[in-house]
Parts: C-alpha cells; sequence; structure tokens
C-alpha cells in the first residue's frame, strides 16, 4: 500500500511539476510577447520622430532658400541702380572732359559725382555682406526652431 502511495506520490508531483513548468513557460512567452510589442512600439515612434525632424528640416532649407532667392533678387536691384549711377558718373566726366576742351563751364563736378558714386558703391558692398549674414542668421533661426 505505500508502494501504491508513492508510486501516486511521484506521479502528483512529477504532473504538478509539469503543470508549474508550462505555467512559467506560457509566462515567460507573454512577457516576451509583451517586449517585443513593446519594442516594435518604440521602434515606430523613434521613425515617427525621425520623419517629423526630417519635414522640419527640409522646410527650413525651403524657407531658406526662399529668404536667399529674395535677397538675390534685392542684390541683382542694388547691381543695376549702382549700373546706373556707374553710366551717370562716367556721362558727366565725360561731359567735364569736353566742357574743359572747349572752354565752357559744367555745372557739376566730376569730382563730387565720382566720390558720390564711390561711396554708393561702398554702401552697396555694404549691403550684399549685411543681406548675406542676415540671410545665414535667419536660415539658422530656421533651422534651430
Amino acid at each position: 500500500m505505500i508502494k501504491r502511495y508513492t508510486a501516486i506520490g511521484i506521479v502528483s508531483a512529477a504532473a504538478i511539476a509539469f503543470i508549474a513548468y508550462q505555467s512559467y513557460q506560457a509566462g515567460y512567452e507573454a512577457r516576451d510577447a509583451i517586449a517585443v510589442k513593446a519594442l516594435a512600439d518604440s521602434q515606430q515612434e523613434i521613425l515617427r520622430i525621425k520623419a517629423e525632424q526630417e519635414k522640419a528640416a527640409k522646410e527650413a532649407d525651403a524657407k531658406y532658400q526662399g529668404l536667399k532667392d529674395e535677397t538675390d533678387v534685392a542684390i541683382s536691384n542694388l547691381s543695376s541702380v549702382n549700373d546706373r549711377l556707374r553710366v551717370r558718373t562716367e556721362k558727366a566726366i565725360h561731359e567735364r572732359n569736353e566742357a574743359i576742351a572747349s572752354g565752357r563751364i559744367n555745372e557739376a563736378g566730376a569730382d563730387w559725382i565720382g566720390a558720390f558714386g564711390a561711396c554708393y558703391s561702398e554702401y552697396t558692398s555694404l549691403g550684399k555682406d549685411a543681406s548675406r549674414i542676415a540671410d545665414k542668421l535667419r536660415g539658422l533661426q530656421e533651422y534651430v526652431k
């Protein structure tokens, strides 16, 4: 009789151990599935954030390029004004030289016009430099946002 109870106890203990192992294994697989899902979710979030950052960087670059184009247009407008002043200055110098050669008096002195043209040229150069620096600063500000 003791042998019989011993055999039943051993079989019962083995069955309980098997059931406990199966429960442990099922819990491990559930925890593993949860961890895999959490990892996939975090990777999706990282990809979403990265896509948003790339989109923001592209928008900032496009805005910077637009500002740069506007500045280039303003510079070309200043260049055309500079060219007109240069033509007027050369014309005034030519008229002064003709006045000197013919003995008549010219109203505007070419020295004054030449100085004005040189001053305007320096001013234009300064404006171009300032606009380039402003473009870089605005582009950097947009990129940082």
